[in-house]
């Protein structure tokens, strides 16, 4: 069996790593290994993750001075030895079979996307849409993470399995400057250099929604945080710029994207967060401009008038 390298930042993470560690554990697909970057949590989350590895030697623990989460995935896949990667976040959880779903699907392809649920407690509150086709060529896969396509939203780095040797290969990692949508940016990177994909609606992942979001507390940021938050931004910058090239449809349909992103956490944000407006409305008008030079294939009429209505109608 060929090895599996999990990656898994974890910063104060100590209500839920433990049933995420235990859900590793008890995978059907046995020949991985858990590398836990400990991203300078201030709670137990260091005592914790030792107490793993001393379970496991199956498990690393990299305990590093916080960084950021793009920072910590990169550190583990500095050191990971595995043929395959996967991601997981340190407060979610993923099926018995989640491993064992990927690697069935995994010979001949650059990456298999599985199916996902966003979850609450007990309770499902989504699914992936089941998989109309069981593979992509080159382009359907980046139009698919680029903006959500015909199984929802792919930018996630959880419900996937990528090959570590085109990640080493071409140099792909996480940019360290961006605290949000940095997941989207990796997959984009690889998937530009990805021919085959395979596709599977089973899910392999289970993402734990809680009330710690960014948006909740938009208008109570410091700069500092407002700095992070706008990162997303940088993100859609770069990946526009891996696409502008070669994939001319994807760029217009990203750029769209981008700006209606923008005008959703605009209406987040109240009165007092003055900044945050001026940036976004910012990148309403530049990522506008953009989508208003779309062919008419990828933006019509009445959706050039839409965006123009947004870039004119700002205060």
């Amino acid at each position: 069996m060929a090895l599996v390298s999990i990656i898994m930042p974890a910063f104060n993470a100590e209500k839920y790593i433990e049933e995420c560690v235990d859900s590793i554990i008890a995978q059907s697909y046995a020949d991985w290994e858990l590398i836990i970057v400990d991203d300078g949590s201030t709670d137990s989350t260091p005592q914790l993750t030792d107490r793993f590895s001393g379970m496991d030697p199956r498990i690393r623990v990299v305990h590093r001075e916080n960084g950021g989460v793009s920072k910590a995935r990169n550190a583990g896949l500095d050191i990971a030895k595995g043929e395959y990667v996967v991601f997981i976040d340190a407060d979610d959880i993923v099926p018995t079979d989640s491993l064992k779903t990927r690697m069935n699907l995994a010979d001949n392809t650059d990456m298999v996307v599985a199916g996902y649920e966003l979850f609450s407690e007990d309770r499902v509150i989504e699914r992936m849409p089941a998989c109309v086709r069981d593979t992509w060529n080159n382009h359907d896969t980046v139009r698919n993470i680029v903006v959500p396509g015909e199984i929802g939203y792919q930018g996630y780095t959880v419900n996937k399995l990528f090959r570590k040797d085109i990640i080493d290969d071409n140099n792909i990692r996480f940019e360290e400057g961006i605290a949000f949508n940095e997941d989207r940016l990796f997959c984009v990177m690889y998937a530009v250099h990805c021919n085959v994909v395979r596709l599977t609606g089973e899910p392999v992942y289970r993402y734990r929604i809680t009330n710690t979001n960014a948006t909740s507390t938009i208008s109570k940021m410091t700069d500092r945080d407002i700095d992070r938050f706008m990162s997303e931004f940088l993100a859609f910058d770069l990946v526009l710029e891996t696409l502008k090239e070669k994939y001319t449809d994807c760029f217009y349909f990203g750029a769209i994207d981008a700006q209606h992103r923008a005008i959703e956490l605009k209406k987040t944000a109240n009165e007092q967060a003055a900044r945050i407006k001026r940036s976004l409305n910012s990148r309403i008008r530049k990522y506008g401009s953009i989508a208003l030079r779309a062919p008419l294939s990828v933006a019509g009429i009445r959706k050039k008038m839409k965006i123009l209505g947004h870039m004119f109608l700002l205060r």
